[in-house]
């Protein structure tokens, strides 16, 4: 193709060449008419015949220039439409987008392929710049349009955007469109060419990619564990090249103050060595979880479980560490096994006191089976002398039987007394006599009242007292029953040719009653559970004396019910000592100080029953 610019300079020399013929030619005619015809007239028609020749040669010359330049320009129209349609033809067959906006005409021509990928058909969308504007998402039109005009405007070197496209379904689609200009040499732009790209499945990426990241900033920042990134070189553990809000508020160190230390900086003194086996098996497992312990920047110890998880990041080794603070689950842990323990103590109680239920119940009924089968035997036996006339009974043998079905009796009736009092205590309706009594004489009483019965057991009984009398607001009847009881066990428990001492001190508290003996005495690991309902030091059946095990359980919260307090020492082989004690308390000016006799009557008949189970007597 002709350059337009030689085209130019071609026909500015023809221009002059024909201004300097014609300017040569009306000079040379003016001087040859001037010379040759004198005549006005003459001179007149040979002007005129002049100016026709100029005008005829000035007609040719445009002629044969306009030509040749009608020629040029339908031959750069040829060409133009040539490549026009060669142009249209590369657009309308290329894979992506290619677009041509002719900036003058205000026209836009698309691509079939690229109307197509937007759902339309070819003549759904015409090439016009109102349509092509529509095509644009609202939310970008304005910030497309200011780059198209800062680009034309040569205020930016390039033009690449990414902007969304409107499709005919409603839908859209993310495109990179890029662009170059042309412009004339008044710098004006008259094509602006370029393409677009479908980049919608790179863009949801980016976006997803995006939120992800957002999602995991989140989760990282905000997580209620302490995380942190390790950066690990040469497979030992470096500084902290990333920490959450967590972890810097956990142990009271700034963000820039962790990331210039390393995990070895927060442990204890004696968690060197579980890092070092953690680091081990993490290259070998690439995920641990262990426990340890954090130590705070004031010093404070915090045990954690930290999962580590080693991956590569920029072609370095980095672990994901995340330490959770385990102390409310130690606590819990530690409560649970506390709860245990006292549950399986619990147990063994409930157990240890089922079993001291079932030897209590197996012993009940031993207790009520032996004075059941002496009566019944005694009965069975005297029925045998009286229904047989050949046998004759003799009065000592008589009365000997009738005796022993007596003291079983009292026995049954003791028996019956207590299970009945421990009944009362329990549901508190036990109910205690209070007057004015000598105490030191009730004692005294009942002791001497007993000597008889223990030297028939080759004992001896020795009574001393500190007091010879000390009125206070008692219960005699019950007083008898715990002295009874007490004197009774000591029996029971020593040997013949042993003793048994009573004594009363005046004691700075109160009233102190001892009774001690020389019998085989109590083993330590018994003595804390004597006064215990049901239980009996000698529990099996093969005992060498009978019992219930609830005499002494009952003595217990007798001497309770007084405000008093019964505890007991005792060696194996040596001996035992109980030992009682009643506060002083006023008398009540209520009830006068009863007479000795008053409560002296019926001794005999108590001491019978309540040494009912003593069977030597």
């Amino acid at each position: 193709m002709i350059s337009i610019k030689k085209e130019r300079i071609y026909a500015i020399k023809i221009v002059c060449i024909y201004a300097i013929i014609a300017k040569i030619f009306v000079y040379t005619s003016d001087y040859i008419i001037g010379h040759m015809f004198k005549s006005i007239d003459k001179f007149i028609m040979f002007n005129y015949i002049k100016c026709n020749i100029c005008i005829v040669i000035t007609c040719i010359g445009f002629y044969i220039v306009i030509d040749k330049y009608i020629r040029i320009i339908k031959n750069l129209k040829n060409e133009i439409e040539v490549n026009d349609e060669q142009y249209k033809f590369v657009i309308n067959n290329t894979t992506g987008g290619l677009w041509c906006w002719d900036v003058e005409k205000n026209h836009i021509l698309f691509p079939y392929k690229w109307k197509s990928i937007l759902g339309y058909k070819d003549h759904e969308i015409s090439n016009s710049e109102e349509d092509w504007f529509k095509l644009i998402h609202p939310d970008d039109y304005d910030y497309v349009f200011k780059k198209i005009y800062d680009y034309m405007d040569k205020k930016t070197d390039e033009f690449i955007i990414e902007y969304r496209m409107r499709k005919k379904d409603g839908t859209y689609i993310w495109v990179l469109d890029r662009g170059q200009g042309i412009w004339d040499e008044n710098g004006r732009i008259i094509k602006f060419m370029g393409t677009y790209t479908d980049i919608t499945e790179m863009k949801e990426s980016q976006i997803e990619l995006k939120q992800s990241e957002e999602k995991f900033k989140a989760l990282f920042h905000n997580a209620g564990d302490a995380i942190a990134l390790i950066q690990l070189d040469n497979n030992c553990i470096n500084k902290y090249i990333e920490v959450n809000k967590s972890a810097c508020e956990r142990l009271g160190y700034t963000k820039e103050e962790l990331l210039n230390m390393t995990p070895y900086d927060i442990r204890d003194d004696k968690s060197y060595n579980k890092y070092k086996e953690a680091l081990m098996k993490l290259n070998e497992l690439r995920r641990i979880t262990y426990e340890t312990i954090h130590v705070t920047k004031n010093g404070t110890k915090i045990p954690v479980e930290i999962n580590w998880h080693l991956f590569d990041f920029d072609s370095k080794k980095v672990i994901l560490s995340i330490a959770r603070d385990i102390t409310q689950r130690k606590e819990a842990n530690d409560k649970l096994l506390k709860i245990i323990e006292e549950n399986e103590e619990l147990l063994e109680k409930t157990i240890h006191h089922d079993r001291i239920k079932t030897e209590f119940f197996c012993n009940m009924s031993h207790e009520f089976k032996t004075p059941l089968n002496v009566i019944l035997g005694t009965i069975q036996l005297l029925n045998t002398y009286k229904n047989d006339d050949c046998i004759k009974i003799k009065p000592e043998k008589f009365n000997k039987y009738i005796n022993m079905a007596n003291q079983n009796c009292l026995r049954l009736l003791r028996l019956i007394n207590n299970i009945m009092d421990i009944t009362k205590l329990e549901y508190d309706s036990f109910e205690i006599k209070y007057r004015n009594y000598n105490i030191i004489y009730i004692i005294e009483s009942i002791t001497q009242s007993v000597v008889e019965f223990a030297k028939l057991n080759g004992i001896d009984i020795i009574f001393d007292t500190d007091l010879e009398e000390k009125i206070i607001l008692c219960d005699a009847d019950i007083i008898e029953r715990i002295i009874l009881n007490i004197l009774s066990n000591s029996i029971k428990n020593t040997d013949k040719g042993g003793c048994i001492w009573v004594n009363i001190y005046n004691d700075n508290e109160g009233i102190l009653i001892t009774i001690k003996d020389d019998g085989i005495g109590i083993p330590k690991d018994k003595i804390e559970t004597i006064f215990d309902r049901f239980t009996q030091v000698d529990g099996s059946l093969k005992r060498k004396h009978e019992g219930s095990g609830v005499g002494l359980s009952l003595v217990k919260s007798l001497v309770e019910k007084h405000n008093g307090h019964i505890w007991v020492t005792s060696e194996v082989g040596i001996g035992t000592q109980t030992f009682i004690r009643f506060p002083y308390n006023n008398c009540n000016n209520n009830y006068e100080i009863e007479e000795e006799c008053s409560y002296n009557n019926n001794l005999v008949e108590k001491i019978n029953i309540e040494f009912s189970d003593i069977y030597s007597l």
